[in-house]
């Protein structure tokens, strides 16, 4: 299974690069750290400290900043 989803990840990475705008594609990969804390957070009820709340703030309005710049 984890053999089938990574190679499934890397071939819809690719993909996603050969569809064209390799920024919106590679800012993506800053989402993986906030993705994994909600999900402990969610599933475990693993606490979010302040810190990591506002790291995640910045991460995603980081992103917003790339996302809304791009020619669409």
């Amino acid at each position: 299974l984890g053999l089938g989803i990574s190679v499934g990840a890397t071939l819809l990475f690719y993909r996603l690069i050969q569809g064209g705008d390799l920024v919106n594609v590679t800012s993506l990969f800053y989402l993986v750290p906030v993705g994994t804390a909600l999900l402990d957070y969610l599933l475990l009820g693993q606490a979010l400290s302040g810190l990591a709340v506002a790291g995640m703030a910045a991460i995603l309005g980081g992103l917003a900043l790339v996302m809304q710049g791009s020619p669409r």
